[in-house]
C-alpha cells in the first residue's frame, strides 16, 4: 500500500511542488505582515511583500492543475510571471534588510542585529522552483537537482537565520544551538546527496530529514510557548514583538521540499544499476550505451534506446527508460 501511494505520488511530482509553491506563498502572507508589523509597516515598500504574496498565491491557484510546461497555456506564463516577480523581490528586499544597518556600519554587530537579511531569499527560492516546474520536465534527474539544490540552498539560509537569531540573546538558551546544529547536518547531507544518488544514501538523507521536521515543531511549540506567555497582556504584541512563532517551521518546510527531490519517479532504481549515477540530466557515458547496445544486438534481440538517457528495452522485455517510456529511437547496429 505504501509503495502504491509512492509510486503515485512520483509521478505527480511536479503537482506536488507546484502545490507547496502555492502553500507557501499563502503562507507568506502572514508571516510577513507578522514580521512588518514589528514597526507598523513604516516604510511603504514593506507592504510589497504582503501584496505579492497575495497576488501570487491567488494566480497560481487560478492556473491549477494547468499544462505547467506547454509554452502559450496560461498556467506557463503564469508560472514564468510570477517565479520573475518574486526572484526581483527576493534580491530586493535582501538589499533593503542589509540597508538597515549593516551598510552603514560593516560590522559582525550590525549583520546580527540588522533586518532578518536572508529571510527575503525565500521569495527567490520559489521563483526559481517555478521556473524549474516550467522549464525543466519532471521525469528527468536534472529536475531532480534543481530542486534538491533549492533545498541546499534553503538550509544554507535557515543556519544563516537560526545563527544570527539567536546570537541576539547570546544563545540564552542551550536549545538555541539545536536549529543551527540541525541546519548544518542537513547540508552538510543533502550537499553531498547533490552527486551521490545511490538509494542507501539517499535513505539516510531521508532520516536526517526526519529529523530536521522533528527539530522544526519542537522549536514551533517553544516559540509558541514563549509568544502565549509573554510579557504583554495583549496576545498579538506577543506575537508581533516576541520569538517568531513560524520561523522553526522552515525546518518542515524545507525537509518536505528535499524529500520531493528526492522522490524518484517509477523505474529509477532499475535505470541506475543499468547505467550507474549522475547527477543533474549528464547523460550516461557513451560506453556504457555502446555495451548495452551491443549485448542486445549480440543475443539476436531487436532493441530500442532513449535517446536522452540510453537504456535499453528490448521488445516484449521488461526494461524501460527510467524517465518517459515514449522517447525511444532505434539503435543503430554495432559493428
Amino acid at each position: 500500500m505504501l509503495s502504491g501511494i509512492a509510486d503515485r505520488a512520483a509521478r505527480r511530482r511536479g503537482a506536488l511542488l507546484e502545490a507547496f509553491v502555492l502553500a507557501n506563498f499563502a503562507f507568506l502572507v502572514l508571516d510577513v505582515f507578522l514580521a512588518h508589523a514589528v514597526n507598523d509597516f513604516r516604510h511603504r515598500a514593506e507592504w510589497l511583500p504582503f501584496f505579492f504574496s497575495i497576488a501570487a498565491a491567488l494566480l497560481l491557484a487560478s492556473a491549477w492543475p494547468g499544462r505547467r510546461t506547454a509554452r502559450g497555456s496560461w498556467a506557463h506564463g503564469v508560472g514564468i510571471m510570477v517565479g520573475g516577480g518574486s526572484i526581483s523581490l527576493g534580491v530586493a528586499g535582501v538589499a533593503w534588510h542589509l540597508e538597515s544597518q549593516f551598510f552603514s556600519q560593516w560590522t559582525v554587530r550590525s549583520l546580527v542585529y540588522t533586518a532578518p537579511f536572508a529571510a527575503p531569499l525565500a521569495y527567490s527560492g520559489l521563483g526559481f522552483l517555478l521556473l524549474v516546474n516550467r522549464m525543466v520536465p519532471e521525469e528527468t534527474r536534472e529536475w531532480d537537482g534543481w530542486v534538491a539544490f533549492f533545498a541546499w540552498g534553503g538550509f544554507v539560509g535557515v543556519f544563516v537565520l537560526a545563527l544570527c537569531d539567536h546570537a541576539q540573546n547570546g544563545f540564552f538558551h542551550v536549545g538555541e544551538w539545536w536549529p543551527v546544529a540541525a541546519s548544518a547536518l542537513a547540508v552538510g547531507f543533502l550537499g553531498v546527496a547533490l552527486a551521490d544518488r545511490r538509494p542507501a544514501f539517499l535513505g539516510v538523507c531521508l532520516g536526517v530529514l526526519a529529523l530536521q521536521a522533528a527539530v522544526g515543531l519542537i522549536g514551533f511549540w517553544f516559540h509558541l510557548a514563549a509568544d502565549v506567555n509573554g510579557l504583554s497582556a495583549s496576545l498579538y504584541e506577543n506575537f508581533v514583538h516576541g520569538a517568531p512563532v513560524f520561523a522553526p517551521l522552515l525546518f518542515v518546510d524545507l525537509a518536505a521540499l528535499a524529500a520531493i527531490g528526492m522522490m524518484a519517479p517509477p523505474g529509477e532504481g532499475a535505470r541506475q544499476k543499468n547505467e550507474g549515477l549522475s547527477f543533474g540530466g549528464v547523460e550516461p557515458g557513451g560506453i556504457v550505451r555502446d555495451l548495452t547496445a551491443r549485448r542486445a544486438v549480440g543475443e539476436g534481440r531487436r532493441s530500442r534506446c532513449c535517446p536522452r538517457h540510453g537504456s535499453v528495452r528490448w521488445n516484449g522485455g521488461a526494461r524501460r527508460c527510467c524517465a518517459s517510456s515514449r522517447r525511444w529511437a532505434r539503435c543503430a547496429p554495432v559493428r
